[in-house]
């Protein structure tokens, strides 16, 4: 894939970007604004695949190295920043699922964690600062797999 800037993703990662605030805003236009959280799996599933479809040697661990790099530190500054919060201001019983869920967030498996808790527009997402993770996890554990399933699909139909 060429590094050129492409209006056309960016304006759906805007429009995704916007929909998916309206909706967390409460605005009544956009009750479906998990729909923006849908186009960014899209548009990663999009450039995933053209990166790896268009470079002749992709290597899957600077792939993966690539990803951690970007996403760790931000993940990691979140849990912190979270967790500091969480002290001063929730209860134990709250504060101890921030940390189970701190962990859940780290290692890229918080939407297993959130699904397994009552729901995620219950009352109680209040209380979960990390929910959102969610939509990163499923992010995460797609760059884990999708480029091995490329990768064995594009060796299969090497001749193709």
């Amino acid at each position: 894939m060429n590094k050129t800037f492409q209006i056309e993703i960016q304006a759906l990662r805007a429009f995704a970007v916007i929909s998916v605030l309206l909706f967390h805003l409460g605005i009544k236009f956009f009750e479906g604004g998990f729909l923006g959280v849908d186009i960014f799996f899209v548009i990663s599933g999009y450039l995933i695949t053209s990166i790896i479809l268009q470079e002749r040697n992709f290597d899957l661990y600077k792939f993966y190295l690539k990803r951690l790099r970007r996403l760790l530190p931000i993940i990691l500054f979140t849990v912190l920043i979270s967790i500091v919060v969480g002290l001063f201001i929730l209860s134990p019983i709250h504060l101890n699922r921030l940390i189970t869920s701190s962990l859940f967030s780290i290692f890229g498996t918080s939407n297993f964690f959130f699904f397994s808790e009552v729901g995620y527009f219950d009352h109680e997402k209040l209380f979960k600062p990390l929910l959102h993770t969610w939509s990163l996890a499923v992010e995460i554990q797609f760059y884990l797999i999708w480029p091995l399933i490329i990768l064995l699909t594009k060796n299969l139909f090497k001749s193709k």
